[in-house]
C-alpha cells in the first residue's frame, strides 16, 4: 500500500500534525528518546522540502548531524 504525499489545500495542516505527533511522543519519552526525536524534528524542519517531497542534503551529513 503506498500513503498518498501531502499535497494540496490541507498539506500544511498535516505535516504540522506530524511534527506535533513527534514533539507529543518527545515530551512523553525517556530523555535519550527526547532526544533522537527533537534531533529528528529539527532536520524535518530544516532540511526537508515539502514542495519537492524530499530531504535537501546528502547522506552522510544527514548522519552527521
Amino acid at each position: 500500500m503506498v500513503a498518498p504525499r501531502p499535497l494540496g489545500r490541507n498539506a500544511a495542516s498535516l505535516k504540522y500534525d506530524l511534527l506535533a505527533a513527534l514533539s507529543a511522543h518527545a515530551l512523553a519519552a525517556t530523555p535519550a528518546n527526547q532526544t533522537l526525536a527533537l534531533r529528528l524534528i529539527a532536520l524535518i524542519t530544516a532540511r526537508y522540502n515539502w514542495q519537492l517531497d524530499e530531504v535537501v542534503i546528502g547522506h552522510l551529513q544527514l548522519a552527521t548531524l
